[in-house]
């Protein structure tokens, strides 16, 4: 049965109409959303395709950073003082461990004094003899070699305009996901039998018409990757609107383990990443550290522990010690044998998100999605330009 004539739809029971007259909503939402979104999902998607591989990106701008001496690390209070020693306005907040594509030690600093400023948050540190090997302002802006990985990482967060810019990229994600599946439901086939009806959709027809040819590329190129793009769009809420959106998602479904902060604690009283990092290990044995973090606000340290034989944030990522910075308790230990299954959905998100979670082959993939996302977002406002050109010239 055709549904292409007024007469055939008219001829449908009551309930068939209904259906298909539906039709139309959606191709006004999946046009509407499309052209909303079109501009930010083309920088997202670029930008994307580039960062899932900042860090090899970074040292191949950045060698005077990224590379060090070869030996075994120092202790971590040695390179602390190192780096709080050669500018005594600052203290160190973060710690980065060294990486397969970084051999420094990255550490993350802010001013003691909030109304100083320093002119840079980061500190590139030798492992092996504690030389400062460099530092840079990580907000800075644009396109010079120190700060291009760190901007495009924001533009791709935030589209650089800082929290604001965040809850931006959160809600287009959002209607990234409603616009995944109106698209979908828009190559369905009018006429049965579906599956028979349907597989021209997954093809591209060798045309000179270039808007059958775009349009075929749009469509196509939309189903082949649909899973995907979904799974992105998903994990894009989720890191950009975890605690409003996602998390109270996953919560209303699956079991998660509450968060728990410690008391606010003076960075004179907390016990130091030493101490932290001591503690990691004890309750973490055979795994190396990866990250550790001091939250004055919250009254903790967040250390990441990630097993030798595989990157940081291979699967679910590695394992995070919650640690009391006044007394060094450790309050919660996130690992594979510990998470709840709503846990590991939430852990799930940025390897998945950044290609990591299957190391360079979903790098790979995630990439080339980030280009199939800009593809995807200029052809749809082509093919509408395209269309109301037409109509225009017919009107005259």
């Amino acid at each position: 049965m055709s549904f292409s004539s007024v007469d055939s739809v008219v001829a449908l029971p009551s309930s068939a109409r209904r259906r298909w007259t539906v039709r139309p909503w959606l191709v006004r939402a999946h046009r509407w959303m499309g052209l909303t979104l079109a501009g930010v999902l083309v920088i997202a998607g670029l930008t994307g395709a580039i960062l899932a591989f900042d860090d090899e990106l970074d040292a191949w701008l950045n060698p005077a950073l990224f590379r060090a001496t070869s030996g075994a690390i120092l202790p971590i209070d040695r390179l602390i003082v190192s780096v709080e020693s050669h500018d005594p306005r600052a203290e160190v907040a973060r710690i980065g461990f060294p990486t397969p594509s970084r051999g420094s030690v990255l550490m993350t600093v802010a001013a003691r004094d909030p109304a100083v400023s320093l002119g840079y948050d980061q500190v590139f540190v030798d492992p092996a003899s504690g030389q400062i090997l460099g530092q840079r302002d990580s907000t800075g802006c644009c396109l010079a070699a120190p700060v291009l990985v760190p901007f495009l990482f924001r533009l791709h967060y935030t589209l650089g305009i800082g929290p604001a810019g965040e809850r931006v990229m959160g809600i287009v994600a959002l209607l990234w996901c409603v616009d995944c599946l109106v698209a979908l439901c828009l190559t369905f086939p009018r006429s049965r039998p579906f599956l028979g009806q349907w597989r021209p959709a997954f093809g591209i027809k060798p045309t000179r018409n270039s808007f059958r040819l775009t349009f075929d590329i749009h469509r196509a190129g939309g189903l082949w990757c649909w899973v995907c793009l979904l799974a992105v769009a998903v994990s894009g809420v989720a890191l950009t609107l975890r605690t409003e959106v996602f998390q109270p998602a996953v919560q209303a479904m699956l079991p998660v383990t509450p968060d728990r902060d410690a008391p606010p604690t003076p960075p004179s009283e907390a016990i130091g990443f030493t101490t932290a990092l001591r503690q990691a290990a004890d309750v973490a044995p055979g795994r190396r550290p990866a990250d550790a973090h001091y939250l004055q606000g919250a009254g903790l340290y967040l250390v990441a522990m990630a097993a030798p034989e595989r990157g940081v944030w291979t699967g679910l990522g590695p394992d995070i010690v919650w640690i009391a910075a006044r007394d060094g308790s450790v309050l919660r230990i996130d690992s594979d044998a510990r998470r709840l299954s709503g846990d590991a959905v939430l852990a799930l998100q940025y390897p998945l998100h950044s290609g990591r979670i299957a190391g360079l082959p979903s790098r790979l993939l995630v990439s080339a999605l980030g280009i199939a996302v800009a593809v995807l977002s200029l052809t749809g406002p082509w093919l509408w330009w395209r269309k109301r050109r037409a109509a225009s010239a017919v009107r005259r």
